[in-house]
């Protein structure tokens, strides 16, 4: 399996097609976008929209999605690569407690199967 650095466009290509292939299983009912704020120096991130059946991927974050991740970029990296479980559960429950994490959440998702998108992605990122 190839492995992507956390960041690139190659990861951000392998994030939207791993959204892709779940909204496929998911039989395209799912519509939602979710939008990723990387805090640093520079800011960055990126935002997913789930429409009609289509992943689309932007290479950067919007304060305009229903779910709204806002997160310290060297942490992002580091649960990038945690598949869920127990490490990552720790580790989330310190980003959150210490203001490392913030979790804005407009209106609820499906959630059927979205830790596999997460999986997915951890074991390909580096």
């Amino acid at each position: 399996m190839a492995s992507y650095q956390f960041m690139s466009p190659d990861w951000l290509a392998m994030v939207e097609r791993e959204f892709q292939a779940w909204l496929d299983r998911a039989g395209a009912r799912a519509s939602f976008s979710l939008s990723e704020h990387y805090l640093g120096d520079p800011p960055s991130g990126w935002t997913i929209e789930l429409r009609n059946g289509v992943a689309r991927l932007s290479p950067a974050p919007t304060r305009d999605a229903d779910i709204i991740i806002e997160c310290v970029r060297e942490d992002a990296a580091v649960s990038a690569k945690l598949p869920n479980g127990p490490a990552y559960d720790e580790f989330r429950a310190w980003r959150l407690k210490h203001g490392r994490l913030r979790v804005e959440t407009r209106r609820e998702i499906p959630r059927n199967g979205l830790e596999s998108v997460h999986d997915a992605v951890a074991a390909q990122t580096r």
